[in-house]
Order: structure tokens, then sequence, then C-alpha cells
């Protein structure tokens, strides 16, 4: 039985790895079976770490192109999205950190803006910017965009250090400064800032 099938036959739970997969990826190439691409990529980058994976490594698996590759990560993080945002409300700085550390894993920084409402409440998570290893810039326009979008009545912010080095840098605290000055004017509350790693995370003060 086909995966598309077996799913709809019996329900997806019932299928396994790499059927689920096979279903995103639609199909395999010339000589290869879909499911024998499905296979070769948990292999290559088993579950516990398929959720860490960006579109350039997934495109170095044998029979991969880019509209496979995107399809996957797509899937990936609505499935993060999705479960970052079911109830979850943010209290304190340990919690903004539990709702951004998959992204601890990425090898340029990027900056994460979280809208919520007045109770704390998630109302989206976004990528605001992408800078390279060690610097990343946010225009204050897109900030806007996002609160407006989600009706945000507070907003928090977090940025992965790729090199591990938790010690936020001047530029970051200017940033900090910069948004919570921002956020002031359009009369939304700036809940904070934090640096991160894998390893843990610190919050960014105002300079």
């Amino acid at each position: 039985m086909l995966p598309r099938e077996k799913l709809l036959k019996m329900g997806p739970s019932a299928l396994r790895d790499e059927e689920l997969l096979a279903i995103l990826l639609g199909t395999g190439r010339s000589g290869e079976h879909v499911l024998s691409l499905a296979r070769k990529i948990l292999r290559m980058f088993p579950m516990g770490r398929l959720s860490t994976v960006d579109v350039e490594l997934l495109m170095m698996v044998d029979g991969m192109g880019p509209a496979k590759a995107t399809r996957i990560i797509a899937a990936i993080e609505l499935g993060r999205r999705l479960f970052r945002r079911e109830g979850r409300i943010i209290h304190t700085m340990e919690d903004l950190f539990e709702v951004v550390m998959d992204y601890a894993s990425s090898r340029r920084e990027q900056l994460i803006g979280v809208a919520m409402d007045g109770a704390g409440r998630i109302l989206g998570i976004e990528v605001l910017a992408v800078g390279g290893k060690n610097v990343v810039y946010v225009s204050m326009r897109d900030i806007a965009q996002m609160a407006i979008e989600y009706g945000a009545r507070a907003m928090a912010f977090a940025h992965n250090h790729p090199s591990g080095n938790l010690v936020p840098s001047d530029e970051d605290r200017k940033l900090t400064a910069r948004i919570r000055r921002f956020l002031r004017e359009m009369d939304i509350d700036f809940f904070g800032h934090i640096v991160f790693c894998g390893e843990g995370f610190v919050v960014v003060e105002p300079l």
C-alpha cells in the first residue's frame, strides 16, 4: 500500500517515519522510488536531527533538489510553529528561551520576534532578520508590520549566537534600546531581548 493510500485508510499515526517523509517528497527520481529516497534522507539525518537541518544540507542528499528540500523545511517549520503556539504563554525569560531554542542550531544569526496578547499568550513567531555569523540587522518597519499583523500588545525578541558566546555585544545592547523606544511609540509593551545558543541564554540590557 502506498503511503498516501495508507494515510487515507489508516490515519497518519499508522505511517512509519519514511512513509510520512515520502508523502512530503511526492516523487522519487529516475531509478529510485520515493520511499528509498526518504530512507536515505533519514539515514543521513535521523529524526532527532532532521528538525535542525537547512535547505543547503538537505540538497546535499543525492536526488534532492530545491523543490523537495524546501517542501520538507516548510513542513518542519509549520509543525514547529504549531507546537510552540498552542496554548503557550510567556511569563519569564526562561519561557521565551524554550520557545526559540530550536533556532539555536542555525549557522547564521537570526532575530526572532514573538508577538503576544496582553496576557502573554503567543500570537505569532517570525524570523525578522537573518545576518552573517556574528551580525544581524533588522528594520523597524518589519517589526511594526509584525505587530500590526498579529494585533500584538507585547513583543519579545531573541537572536542566536552561532559562536556559542553569550556575551551581548554593544550592537546587541543598542538594538535592544532601539527596539524598546520604537515599541513605546507604538504603545506596545517590550517584554525583553535575549541572546541564546544551545547551552542557554542571556538577557540583553539596553545601552
